[in-house]
């Protein structure tokens, strides 16, 4: 009696390994003429994407999809003529290893990875720029979603990606993790380096039980060189010919940006937020904040905020260079000069006891004292901004002389 129970549960196994087989490879086989038909789509009007071949693997728990060798060629002014006129742009990417989409039924994550190097040549008029971007190792991104049907379900076709509402993604979301090693891009024919970036993260999650949300992203040492000042007005230049602002982005140096942001509440009009970390920092000067709100009803109920600002003055004098002034400052005209705006600052801030080239912001609020900057109440505040950062007030029109109709 035992060894047919025994045997009756083999033959169970082995139908349900079948099954399940049986399944996997008619799920890779869809998604692999999935991929084929997009790309046939996009080669309607004009043969944009080849490759060397579609495969398929990860069998049992996984199912990979990957484009090997894709080559794109054709002209980005007819792609893109729906957006702005520009001269005949003939771009030609090629990439020497494989891009991968995949699934993990066992924890409802889809991925992508970008492995090998891209060669890249753009022909704009007559302007030739031909570079080479090489990854240390490969840039990946994972999103994990809520799918209660698991293995058997929904997950294992893309377009539930696509075919939900927003609500309903939102609502699924868990997870979107994108890493990448570093990265340079060089001159292919002198070999001069353009750019380049050291590690690479962004990070977003979503609690399931208790809803609160994390964002982290960690950019570190991105810094374009003086050649790829050079190599970027070509681009500019040539798309642009009256562009006349200069392009000395190496004068920035290596360039850093930090965020860590934490939420956890209902909804987004009441709930806690932390602001762990905020740094955005070049060689010239930087930005740090950190602190945490409590928020009811929209309404800021607690708030403590510390921003340091590293060498404000010449960020200020950056920003009116480049006449970007305006638009930070939120005036359409008449901005007020960038001697007053530094002169505002000094009035406000208090010195770092870290960094004597930085400036110190406390803001605070809550329901009882109210609103505060480095103890500085509202009132104070307003009398500063009426004192250093008002516009100059728009004189009246004259009324026209005696006997002028």
């Amino acid at each position: 009696m035992r060894s047919v129970v025994l045997i009756g549960f083999i033959m169970f196994l082995v139908v349900l390994a079948g099954g399940y087989s049986i399944t996997w490879y008619a799920q890779a086989s869809a998604l692999k003429k999935n991929v084929e038909e997009t790309i046939a789509r996009i080669n309607g009007n004009q043969k944009y994407i080849t490759y060397d071949a579609i495969e398929t693997s990860g069998f049992p728990s996984n199912l990979y999809v990957a484009i090997v060798k894709p080559h794109f060629k054709g002209r980005m002014n007819q792609l893109l003529q729906s957006l702005a006129p520009m001269p005949n742009w003939d771009e030609d990417d090629a990439l020497d290893g494989q891009i991968v989409l995949g699934i993990n039924a066992l924890s409802n994550a889809y991925s992508l990875s970008f492995e090998g190097n891209v060669q890249q040549t753009s022909k704009i008029g007559d302007v030739v720029i031909t570079t080479l971007h090489q990854q240390s190792g490969s840039f990946s991104c994972v999103l994990q979603m809520h799918h209660p049907m698991g293995i058997i379900g929904t997950l294992w076709d893309f377009s539930t990606l696509t075919a939900d509402d927003s609500a309903t993604f939102f609502k699924d979301f868990r997870m979107a993790d994108c890493n990448q090693a570093g990265n340079a891009t060089t001159d292919a024919a002198t070999h001069e380096k353009l750019t380049a970036s050291g590690p690479f993260r962004f990070y977003v999650t979503q609690d399931e039980t208790s809803g609160a949300r994390r964002i982290y992203v960690k950019l570190e040492d991105m810094e374009i060189t003086p050649h790829g000042d050079a190599m970027m007005a070509g681009y500019i230049l040539a798309l642009s010919p009256d562009y006349s602002y200069p392009i000395n982005y190496s004068v920035y140096g290596k360039q850093n940006l930090s965020l860590d942001f934490i939420y956890n509440g209902p909804d987004a009009m009441n709930g806690e937020a932390t602001l762990s970390t905020f740094e955005v920092s070049n060689a010239l000067y930087g930005i740090k904040a950190s602190g945490s709100a409590k928020l009811a009803q929209r309404f800021p109920q607690a708030v403590n905020i510390t921003l340091v600002c590293s060498h404000c003055a010449a960020l200020v004098d950056d920003m009116a260079a480049h006449g970007d002034l305006q638009k930070t400052a939120g005036y359409s005209a008449n901005p007020p000069p960038p001697e007053n705006i530094k002169a505002f600052l000094n009035a406000i801030a208090v010195a770092d006891d870290n960094d004597k080239t930085a400036q110190r912001f406390v803001l605070t609020s809550d329901l009882n004292s109210g609103f505060s900057v480095n103890g500085k109440n509202m009132g104070d505040v307003m009398q500063l901004v009426n004192q250093y950062l008002k516009p100059p007030a728009k004189q009246p029109m004259q009324s026209a002389p005696t006997g002028i109709k």
